[in-house]
């Protein structure tokens, strides 16, 4: 798979299993997030995904909010995975992690890459709120 074929719920999922190997909290609260894709979105970076440039946000609120990204964290924590019992952290689970690590191998070097950069960049944006 390359940066021009990834789709945004394949990005997000990858995204959580390479949290989840390097052991950060993937955490239910919205805010953090969006800011975190917004944000993405903004830079420009070597091996950027092309869905990122559809992304849109809405500013109504204090922080941007992209619909899509709402609709597929509530995908994520209700149908796939398990939420923590103190509904604070997406709890994705180790074989799922695998799986998806596995997954990962297949694909190309600059894809790999900027989820390495993206999981990076969460840490900062997911673990401040």
């Amino acid at each position: 798979m390359s940066i021009e074929d990834i789709s945004q719920a394949q990005f997000l999922f990858h995204l959580m299993a390479m949290m989840k190997n390097k052991r950060v909290i993937i955490p239910t609260k919205r805010e953090g997030w969006h800011k975190l894709f917004y944000e993405l979105k903004q830079k420009e970076r070597e091996g950027r995904p092309s869905f990122l440039d559809k992304l849109w946000f809405d500013w109504d609120g204090p922080y941007p909010t992209s619909p899509w990204l709402s609709e597929a964290l509530d995908r994520c924590a209700i149908t796939h995975y398990v939420v923590s019992p103190e509904l604070r952290e997406i709890a994705f689970s180790e074989d799922n992690m695998n799986v998806y690590l596995e997954k990962q191998q297949c694909f190309s070097p600059r894809l790999r890459e900027y989820l390495d950069y993206a999981s990076e960049e969460a840490k900062k944006f997911l673990q401040a709120g």
